[in-house]
């Protein structure tokens, strides 16, 4: 009886042991089997490691699987633990590291999930995941971001000592960040991503980008540009007027961040790396006047002024600048706007229209519609404009009499980037 005892344990046993070798071996993954902290901590450590490398993730890198200026994205060599295939796909995932708008590179792992419900469990237990990687993390989670088509919810960790607070808008620096994302669109689309960021833009900077690219907003004000050969290398310099009656929260987001507090009548000049900035001028809710929101590619050695102007404030209407566009084309011939390349813009419900001006002259591009503007772009410079998805007119002249302007109408969509590219024939 003992040995048949001992036999019928050991076939117990035999069967335990097999059954836990089988669970041992399931893959981790981010819906039902998340990989404990003790297995992800030292990979996510070595991917945050990288991020202060000279050439952020450069040890991690692996083959540039595109390169469209300014986007850039490479494979990479090491994947988050709950990665099972570097690919796009249902039950699938991917990892990747984008360098696509300054100052930021970041290393992303993302997976598609079955629907809403499980793309919300996978968010939540992502985020309880990173809170016990770090006892000095700070958490910033911002409003959700809703779009026509999508909906963006995101989680923020950065390391305490590193963030900015308050009002305090003169000491802004940029940040190493975590950022664990669902991007929600019903059936057709769910991902959750968990992004790791070099550059990653301050908390108290973030919020107004985040607000103003979700309301209606008046373009920025196109710049007065002047040469400064007096400046340091490499550096341009930016003045800010103010003209209205109140008091602006300005933020400049590119290879540096820069906040400044800019009273009524008065002008702060500010010397930054030359480089492609976002810039969100906000006024007081009291104001009645819309945020001024665009992007400029800044060059060495120049100096930019924009004036702030009540009169300027269009709250989203085009009335001055169809104006203007009367005034370009007249009655005159117009040859027709250069074919359009359409890409995805890489950003979460952004439209963006990337201009390149390769004649010799200084362009002027003029958009009429949800968000008007009036752009001066340098010989041979590349500017990046964010705009309101909708239908435009657009219309575009150099200061040389006998070059006819440019005009046509566009419909852009959101989420996607159309390239131009203006020459003279």
């Amino acid at each position: 009886m003992l040995l048949n005892f001992r036999k019928s344990c050991s076939i117990c046993l035999g069967l335990l042991c097999s059954a836990n070798a089988l669970l041992a071996e399931k893959p981790f993954n981010w819906t039902d089997n998340v990989p404990p902290v003790e297995v992800f901590a030292p990979v996510f450590d070595k991917v945050w490691a990288a991020t202060a490398e000279p050439e952020p993730f450069s040890s991690i890198k692996g083959k540039l699987e595109k390169f469209q200026a300014p986007d850039q994205v490479w494979d990479t060599k090491l994947l988050l633990p709950g990665i099972q295939v570097k690919r796009t796909g249902l039950g699938g995932g991917s990892c990747m590291i984008t360098k696509q708008h300054e100052p930021t590179t970041t290393y992303s792992c993302s997976v598609i999930v079955k629907n809403e419900n499980e793309a919300h469990n996978v968010f939540d237990g992502l985020v309880r995941l990173v809170a016990r990687l770090r006892t000095d993390w700070a958490v910033f989670q911002p409003p959700p971001l809703s779009e026509k088509t999508i909906q963006v919810t995101r989680a923020v960790f950065t390391i305490k000592d590193q963030t900015t607070g308050g009002n305090d808008l003169t000491n802004i620096k940029l940040e190493t960040a975590a950022e664990v994302n669902l991007f929600s669109a019903g059936k057709e689309l769910n991902t959750v991503s968990l992004d790791i960021s070099f550059g990653h833009i301050p908390a108290i900077a973030q919020s107004h980008f985040d607000r103003v690219s979700n309301r209606t907003h008046s373009a920025l004000p196109s710049p007065q540009i002047t040469s400064n050969p007096t400046g340091s290398p490499a550096a341009t310099v930016v003045s800010f007027i103010n003209n209205t009656a109140f008091a602006v929260e300005l933020f400049l987001a590119g290879p540096t961040v820069i906040g400044k507090k800019i009273e009524p009548s008065e002008t702060q000049n500010v010397t930054i790396p030359s480089g492609k900035y976002r810039i969100v001028a906000d006024f007081p809710p009291s104001s009645n006047l819309a945020s001024f929101y665009g992007t400029q590619d800044y060059l060495a050695n120049f100096q930019y002024v924009y004036k702030f102007d009540a009169s300027a404030n269009t709250n989203g209407t085009s009335t001055g600048i169809d104006s203007e566009i009367a005034k370009l084309i007249g009655n005159r011939p117009v040859a027709a706007l250069p074919a359009r390349q359409v890409a995805q813009s890489g950003t979460s419900g952004d439209t963006t229209l990337l201009i390149t001006n390769s004649t010799q002259y200084s362009l002027r591009i003029l958009a009429s519609g949800p968000t008007p503007g009036d752009y001066s772009i340098l010989p041979g410079a590349t500017q990046n404009i964010m705009v309101a998805p909708g239908s435009y007119k657009i219309a575009g002249s150099v200061p040389a009499a006998d070059v006819l302007p440019f005009y046509g109408t566009e419909t852009y969509g959101a989420g996607t980037q159309y390239s131009y590219r203006f020459y003279i024939r």
